[in-house]
């Protein structure tokens, strides 16, 4: 069974989980994935400095952190930090729900074997993300995914 569980572990913004789950399966659907179950967790930036630390040895937020669960499909955790995406946004010129989407697609790729570490490789990555995101973007108005909580 294909499932997406969405958690939101931070306060600043509001996420829509729906719409998380659905970027998710479009993305599944696009790399032609049949299997996937995926759990995506929005960590503040202690947080996900907290685990960018704690697991992978490298001080400070990041932007997504991706735990393989499995080998079959796309089976996994996704840690992604909004605090991070608005700030990638403003210095890359995209929406925050953009950048957010760019994020769970990243992390699905790697899930599927896909490697950022080696330049030929991360070009590879970056140009099916590429792809991926615009088809995204086509397919869902993303400007609901994220918004800032006022309060």
């Amino acid at each position: 069974m294909n499932e997406v569980l969405v958690s939101n572990r931070q306060t600043k913004f509001r996420i829509d989980a729906r719409l998380t789950r659905e970027v998710a399966r479009l993305t599944c659907l696009c790399l032609k994935v049949e299997h996937y179950h995926l759990s995506i967790a929005f960590l503040s930036p202690a947080a996900m400095a907290s685990a960018n630390l704690q697991f992978l040895s490298h001080p400070g937020p990041t932007d997504v952190i991706t735990f393989s669960l499995g080998n079959v499909g796309a089976e996994g955790e996704l840690l992604i930090c909004p605090g991070v995406a608005q700030t990638q946004s403003e210095e890359f010129g995209t929406s925050l729900a953009s950048e957010l989407a760019r994020y769970i697609i990243h992390g699905i790729l790697h899930l599927l074997g896909y490697d950022d570490l080696e330049s030929r490789n991360r070009k590879i990555m970056k140009s099916k993300e590429n792809l991926l995101v615009k088809k995204i973007e086509q397919s869902l108005k993303l400007n609901s995914l994220v918004r800032l909580n006022n309060g």
